[in-house]
């Protein structure tokens, strides 16, 4: 973004308000359509919506619509994804191996092997082990909600701690409102945390208990770490 202390503000506004219009006409869509009931039970709203006046390819077609727009996602979370196990790698020994940059991809080639490795082996472990029932899918968010909050949450806790231990330190953004802005999202993501662990043990989904157990795993084995010795080549390469 140019000029990010003018401009990133009303990007990230304008965006996620656009973000959440879309959201809203198209449930809104859908509920005149099917009804409340019709979208509870729809294994696919969009397609169920379009199939009565478009037939069988309008079906086909939303739902390519659908993944295109799924694989746009992902694909941005692939780039910021490993960028976050570069920055592990760079903060902890243990994990150095991750922190090294690729001069000639210009990418952390290790941190994206990695996470296309985790990302791989579980969505093939959930697949195999309940194709047969249609729930792989379901199985997978409930295996990923309640860390993908709890991450979410840490982001906004470590911003106030960051304010209080540097309180000088130049930023290319103000936060607005701080630090009431960062608590409300914080205190979001705790109510989403708590919901998506509360759903897991109502419908005895224990797939929600693996990724935290390997979680504290993982912070009790960093408490014990030793920062790695800084390579001057990598600098400014975290951009």
């Amino acid at each position: 973004v140019r000029n990010p202390q003018r401009h990133l503000l009303p990007a990230l506004l304008l965006g996620t308000l656009l973000i959440v219009v879309i959201y809203l006409s198209a449930n809104a869509a859908f509920l005149h359509a099917l009804g409340f009931a019709g979208v509870q039970h729809s294994p696919a709203v969009a397609a169920d919506v379009v199939r009565p006046a478009l037939g069988g390819w309008g079906a086909q077609a939303i739902s390519a619509l659908v993944c295109i727009s799924a694989l746009g996602a992902m694909n941005g979370m692939t780039f910021t994804g490993a960028r976050i196990y570069y920055a592990l790698g760079r903060e902890h020994a243990m994990f150095a191996a991750l922190g090294r940059w690729s001069p000639r991809f210009g990418t952390p080639v290790r941190s994206l092997v990695l996470e296309a490795i985790i990302t791989l082996s579980t969505v093939l472990l959930l697949s195999l082990c309940y194709l047969e029932q249609g729930s792989a899918f379901d199985r997978l968010v409930v295996f990923t909600a309640p860390l993908f909050w709890l991450f979410l949450g840490l982001s906004a806790a470590a911003l106030i701690v960051l304010r209080r231990r540097d309180p000088q330190r130049q930023t290319i953004f103000a936060v607005p409102l701080y630090p009431l802005t960062p608590l409300l999202f914080l205190a979001a993501c705790g109510f989403m945390l708590y919901e998506s662990i509360n759903y897991a043990i109502h419908n005895r989904s224990w797939e929600a208990v693996w990724p935290l157990v390997v979680l504290v795993a993982g912070g009790a084995a960093c408490w014990f770490d030793k920062p790695p010795q800084q390579d001057p080549r990598a600098a400014g390469n975290e951009a």
